[in-house]
């Protein structure tokens, strides 16, 4: 259920600190893995990126997890993603075969270059080596 998430945990910003983690992350049929949803939309949701209760739940999540994967909505569309990017260790930039294309990668990487936000990885979503037009030892790609 997503009624209640990471927006409702810097909203009560203060009240997060004096609660252990597995009170908000919660677990998930699969082991070791938690799960923080995003929460209700909120109009003041830029506000929240920007509060310093974000930069506290980070920390108290730092603290006692190995790996902090953040979902966010694409960066060049919605300012959300780059204030959260700035906030990380790194970004795993996700493309989708047949509708990324290689200009709207190339901005994406830009933005990121700009902001000094250290691309760990890139994911291909939906690519078909079937349907693909090259064969597979020509279909990587890099983006520089």
């Amino acid at each position: 259920s997503n009624a209640w998430g990471l927006s409702d945990v810097i909203s009560e910003g203060k009240a997060m600190d004096s609660l252990p983690v597995s009170t908000f992350a919660k677990e998930t049929s699969i082991p070791n893995l938690r799960l923080l949803p995003s929460g209700p939309g909120t109009a003041s949701i830029a506000k929240l990126l920007y509060s310093s209760a974000l930069d506290r739940l980070l920390i108290k999540l730092r603290e006692e997890y190995d790996i902090i994967l953040i979902d966010t909505p694409p960066m060049l569309t919605i300012p959300d993603a780059r204030v959260i990017a700035r906030k990380s260790d790194g970004v795993v930039l996700v493309l989708r075969a047949g509708q990324t294309t290689k200009a709207v990668a190339h901005a994406a990487v830009e933005r990121l270059m700009d902001d000094n936000i250290q691309i760990v990885g890139t994911v291909l979503n939906d690519w078909d080596p079937k349907n693909s037009r090259r064969s597979t030892s020509h279909a990587s790609t890099k983006v520089n």
